[in-house]
């Protein structure tokens, strides 16, 4: 019984102790002040041009004093939406990529047993310097359509925003809620 006891509080302690490898973090605190504040990121999604096709695009231009190694930002579907605007933008994505009716039609059903939002969002991993704007980037719905029609952009509003950056030769990720409006900050 005690070789079982002893056993048992010898993986707690390495359990307890591991629980605190791996990333460092900082939490949502009063006190913390991100390096990168998200209002110094001029970011905005709008119709745009990438290798001469029209697309859904972001860019932004980044107002900090450190340079933005890649910047992605999410969108969630906004309050509000009506089946009408889901069919438009289905439909808009079946055109642009080419599915058929009966791909489609199965694809819409399992987003609507799910009840899943509709999602998109933008991802630049060209280093940005202090003062620059990126280049034009295409937004992708649901983790990798893209969409021509830019309308259906105002679907969405923005739910976070992943930044990366280096300070001091460490490489940070810094996480930005839009609801919350709370970051989190990560060593890489």
């Amino acid at each position: 019984m005690m070789k079982k006891l002893l056993a048992l509080t010898g993986t707690l302690l390495v359990a307890l102790t591991c629980s605190s490898c791996g990333k460092e973090a900082t939490s949502n605190t009063e006190s913390f002040s991100p390096d990168i504040s998200i209002e110094e990121i001029n970011w905005s999604v709008g119709s745009g041009s990438v290798k001469g096709d029209n697309y859904v695009v972001m860019e932004y231009t980044n107002n900090s004093q450190l340079t933005i190694d890649s910047l992605t930002i999410q969108f969630t579907e906004k309050d509000g939406v009506t089946d009408d605007q889901r069919t438009a933008l289905y439909s808009d994505i079946q055109q642009s990529q080419g599915f058929d009716d009966e791909y489609m039609s199965k694809w819409i059903e399992s987003k609507t047993e799910l009840n899943q939002p509709i999602t998109m969002y933008g991802k630049c991993d060209n280093a940005v310097t202090p003062g620059q704007t990126s280049e034009q980037i295409k937004c992708y719905y649901y983790g990798g359509w893209t969409s021509k029609n830019v309308l259906h952009s105002d679907l969405l509003t923005p739910e976070k925003a992943e930044i990366h950056y280096e300070k001091d030769g460490i490489a940070y990720i810094l996480y930005y809620n839009f609801e919350s409006k709370l970051y989190n900050l990560e060593q890489e």
